[in-house]
């Protein structure tokens, strides 16, 4: 499990659709070792130490955008424009904004996913080399 070797997690962001910031990419630290996925160039957006001991999080919210990439030929790409890590001490890494759900000038803000429990991430996915979603397990 991911976040159970993992004392800090450092999140980066970056223009994506029309100037709006976007997840880019995402460091997990242990002592000297850093695993690290997507676009990290830049300074971090943010970060958030975990106690080493008992490094889960009681609430993880994540906004997705949809937009149309190109649309000469229909292609629709999705970004994370808001995520929220709540460790189970309360401490918040908060990364964008959450908006409203809705359609405007050819973006979709979709429904905000909330999970809750003793989570740990487990996976991170990617399109185009962008994280668009966690994998989380409830370890309670």
């Amino acid at each position: 499990l991911l976040t159970e070797l993992i004392t800090e997690i450092h999140l980066f962001g970056g223009d994506m659709a029309d100037s709006e910031t976007g997840l880019t990419g995402v460091t997990f630290v242990r002592e000297e070792d850093n695993l690290s996925a997507g676009c990290i160039e830049g300074e971090e957006s943010c970060s958030l130490k975990l106690d080493p001991e008992n490094p889960f999080f009681k609430k993880v919210t994540m906004q997705q955008v949809i937009f149309e990439a190109d649309p000469s030929i229909h292609r629709l790409e999705k970004f994370i424009c808001y995520l929220c890590l709540e460790s189970l001490a309360g401490e918040k890494l908060e990364f964008g904004d959450l908006n409203e759900v809705g359609t405007i000038q050819g973006k979709s803000w979709l429904q905000p996913e909330v999970a809750e429990g003793k989570l740990c991430i487990t996976g991170v996915g990617f399109a185009d080399a962008f994280p668009v979603s966690m994998q989380l397990v409830d370890v309670a």
